[in-house]
Order: C-alpha cells, then sequence, then structure tokens
C-alpha cells in the first residue's frame, strides 16, 4: 500500500503526532494590500466631459464640458439643473475651461487659462462674479473671499539652463488672490529648494491649518508643509506605489491627448510616442486634482493603478495611511464635499471602442478602515534615491491550527484539523511539516480564488479578519 492508499483509508487508533504549527494567516504570504470596495449610492449619467467636476452640494455637481467650452450641472438622477458658458470673452463666456472649484452657498467657480480669469456661477447658470486669477492657475477644490492655488511661469532661456527638473519646480508659484479686488495677497516661488536628487514637491491642495500637501515628483510619496512659509517640510512615503507600466487604455488616452494637442500626427511618428510611453513607468498620481479633503478632514490621493476595471484612491489621517478604497472602472476626476465622493468615470469601452461616461455617487459617512489596513514602516531598511527612510511593510497577523502527523507504512500522512483538504504526506516527519505548510497554502491560495470568483459580479467589501479560537 503506498502512502497515497493509507491516506485514504487512514482510520481508527494508529499512533499519531498532534502539533500546533503557527502559520502566518494561515497563507503562504503577506496579504494583499487590504482595500474596501465602495458601493454607489446613486448613478448619473454624464455627457463626455473630458474635464473637472465639482460638487457645489451634495446633491448636484458641475461638471466641464471641454469640447464644448461650457459648464452643465445635474443632480443624482442626471436631471440637468444648468447649462451655461460657451466660446467667448464675454461675461459668462470661455476661452478654455481648465479646472471647476466649489464656492460659498453652493456657487461654482470656472476657472479659464485663456482668459486668466475666473467666473462664479450658481448651478442654474446665474452668473455672480468675475475675477482675474494669475496666468495657467490651478485653483484649490473650494474658495470662499479668497482662493489658493498654483501658476506656471512661462521660462526664459535662462531658466531653461537649470535642466528639466528643476525647471519644473522653479516655474511653480504658489499664491492665494483675494476674489473681491483680484489682489494677490500671498505668493511664493522657491520650490525648487525643496529639490532632492531631482525629485521635487507638486503642488495639491492648501490645508485648513495654514499649511500644503504636496505630491512627490517620483513616486506616490507626499511633501508636507506645516505652514505655507515654511522652510522646511515632511516627505512621507507611500506603502502602497508600485511602479506600473501604461495598460492599453492609459495609451490610448495619451495617444488622444497627443492628437489634441499637435494636431495631426505621421503614423510613424505617433508610433513612436507609443513605444516611448509604454516604456515608461506612468504617473502615480491623477492629472492636476489628485487630492481632497473629506468632511472628517481625512486627506484622498487619486491613485493611476490600474484604472481599467478598477480605480484606487489612498486615504491618510494627518501624516498617517489609512487605507485604499477602490472603485469601479476608470477614474476621470472626482470631487468630495462632506460625506459625498463623486466620481467621473469611463465604463468599459463597448464592442466600437466607446466608453460612456458617468457620475458614481459615493455616500463616506460611515467608512472605516481596518486597523489591519494600516501599514507600518521598517526604518532599518536603506530608501530609494530621493525617499526618506523607511520600506511598506505589512503587518500579518499569526493564526495557530492544529497539524496532526500520522505514521504510516513509508512515512507520515498529515492533515490540519482546521482546514479539510490540507492533507499531504512524507517519508520523514520533517518531510511531512514542510510538505502541510505548503498545502495549507495552496488550499487558503484556492479558496481565496474560488470566493473572488464567485463574487465577481457583485459590490462586497473586503477587509482583513483575526480570529480568535
Amino acid at each position: 500500500m503506498n502512502l497515497a492508499d493509507s491516506l485514504a483509508s487512514a482510520v481508527g487508533p494508529p499512533a499519531a503526532v498532534v502539533a500546533t504549527l503557527v502559520f502566518s494567516a494561515c497563507a503562504p504570504e503577506p496579504p494583499a494590500e487590504p482595500f474596501l470596495d465602495l458601493v454607489p449610492v446613486a448613478v448619473s449619467s454624464a455627457p463626455e466631459t473630458g474635464g473637472d467636476i465639482a460638487l457645489a452640494s451634495e446633491a448636484t455637481v458641475c461638471a466641464d464640458m471641454r469640447y464644448e467650452t461650457r459648464v452643465q450641472c445635474f443632480d443624482r438622477t442626471g436631471r440637468v439643473v444648468g447649462d451655461f458658458g460657451g466660446e467667448g470673452d464675454g461675461p459668462g463666456e470661455f476661452n478654455s475651461v481648465t479646472e471647476l472649484a466649489r464656492g460659498p452657498g453652493g456657487t461654482v467657480g470656472v476657472f479659464d487659462w485663456g482668459l486668466a480669469r475666473m467666473t462664479v456661477f450658481t448651478p442654474d447658470g446665474t452668473l455672480i462674479s468675475e475675477t482675474r486669477v494669475p496666468p495657467i492657475f490651478t485653483p484649490a477644490r473650494s474658495f470662499r473671499s479668497t482662493v489658493s492655488g498654483y501658476s506656471l511661469v512661462i521660462p526664459t532661456p535662462a531658466d531653461a539652463s537649470d535642466g528639466s527638473n528643476g525647471l519644473i519646480a522653479k516655474l511653480i508659484k504658489l499664491h492665494e488672490v483675494d476674489l473681491t479686488t483680484s489682489e494677490v495677497l500671498w505668493s511664493r516661488e522657491d520650490l525648487e529648494r525643496f529639490d532632492d536628487d531631482g525629485c521635487y514637491p507638486i503642488p495639491g491642495i492648501a490645508q485648513a491649518s495654514g499649511g500644503w500637501v504636496f505630491k512627490w515628483s517620483c513616486s506616490g510619496d507626499l511633501y508636507f508643509l506645516d505652514h505655507r512659509d515654511a522652510a522646511e517640510g515632511r516627505l512621507v512615503q507611500s506603502p502602497t506605489y508600485v511602479p506600473e507600466f501604461p495598460n492599453d487604455r492609459d495609451v490610448a488616452a495619451y495617444l488622444e491627448g497627443m492628437r489634441g494637442f499637435s494636431g495631426p500626427v505621421l503614423p510613424e511618428l505617433l508610433k513612436s510616442y507609443e513605444e516611448d510611453y509604454r516604456a515608461q513607468p506612468k504617473r502615480p498620481f491623477l492629472g492636476t486634482r489628485t487630492l481632497a479633503f473629506d468632511g472628517a478632514d481625512r486627506l484622498w490621493y487619486a491613485t493611476t493603478r490600474d484604472r481599467d476595471n478598477f480605480s484606487y484612491l489612498d486615504v491618510w489621517v494627518g501624516t498617517d495611511y489609512a487605507g485604499t478604497v477602490r472603485l469601479r472602472d476608470r477614474l476621470m476626476a472626482y470631487d468630495i464635499l462632506g460625506t459625498t465622493l463623486a466620481a467621473l468615470v469611463e465604463r468599459k469601452p463597448d464592442r466600437s471602442g466607446i466608453a460612456a461616461s458617468a457620475i458614481d455617487w459615493y455616500d463616506i459617512g460611515d467608512l472605516e478602515f481596518p486597523v489591519e489596513a494600516a501599514l507600518e514602516l521598517d526604518s532599518t531598511r536603506p530608501a530609494p534615491p530621493g525617499r526618506q527612510p523607511g520600506i511598506a511593510r505589512r503587518s500579518v497577523v499569526d493564526m495557530q491550527c492544529t497539524a496532526v502527523f500520522r505514521k504510516v507504512p513509508g512515512g507520515y500522512i498529515a492533515f490540519v484539523e482546521e482546514f479539510p483538504g490540507a492533507n499531504t504526506q512524507g517519508a520523514s516527519l520533517e518531510e511531512a511539516r514542510t510538505n502541510l505548510r505548503e498545502a495549507v497554502a495552496m488550499v487558503v491560495e484556492a479558496n481565496r480564488v474560488l470566493a473572488r470568483e464567485d463574487a465577481s459580479d457583485e459590490a462586497v467589501i473586503r477587509e482583513p479578519i483575526t480570529v480568535t479560537a
């Protein structure tokens, strides 16, 4: 009788070795990155905007209809409540809409690079005011009597001699603008001082406390200034960042942007652009409006991970990573107000290659991340270039399981009491122990795959669980 036959027929009381083995969460490796799957509470169709969105209220969103040089506002059902703008330089007209921002009293500000102007409307299209802003100005997500943001300065030949990285940092200027007088109340233009071996901060969002949070050019890290005039800041490493190369949808969007920017492009030149783009990891952050604060003062960071079937946003509390949220489909833009998150997404392309746009509405008021979602930092390992020490290391929960080893002719058979199907054999007790760990890992992974396949078409929440038995 061979070992397999012995295992199949092993009943009765032969001598057995019972041992308590400790498995790392009874899994072969640290668990996958924890994230919460969010389920929309409302869905509204959206015309192809190609631009930004802003929540005027928790029930009304306005979208930049960039290809038509106008703005449209609609409610959670998709009902249009306002449609305004049009190409021109007169009152209420736009040359090139670039960003939207939320104002007091449910108003929305429309920022126009071509006219260096901010125009404020009510969602039904009533014109409230117009204000001059610095050229090429990107605003914060909201404003009151003043607006914070940053502008880009046209480089001079002397600037270009600094090199590409130093040049970009040097051309970024922070501002606070008075919306009544158009006066620039505050500016800062020394961001190149924070340059670290070619990596530098890219303005993200002003904090209510008076500080600023920046994206980091070389990775998914964040750079915090406690005060907007601070001489030094703090670079905080992202525990989720892994370089990722563009997928087919990323490439298609890039090439469309190239055509829109430069007009018709020769096929061979377009092919060269594509090859170069595919060969480089994509930038980790989504556009210029990467960051947003919610009503609980949590910081949201829109990443570019996947953006095919799903999109991911990292959430921070202060300078601590709290967890990651997963949304369905390809995130194009988003905004947060209070406990509402509105996400402009592209659905999967149909057979003709057309991807429908929609607004998914989420309630994030009761959002809680499991304790295990927080990732620890191991400061004993060297930092990559341009990053402070600290490499993300996931916390693994140890769980004790009971292994049973039964002596049979030719060796041992083994199984784990808590895992039906986790059984194996070995010529020696040590070999059986080694094989049993591998068997447990295979059972856990197989169960995980089957469970995810069963729930692949459903909106679910996944989170780590600690079991005490």
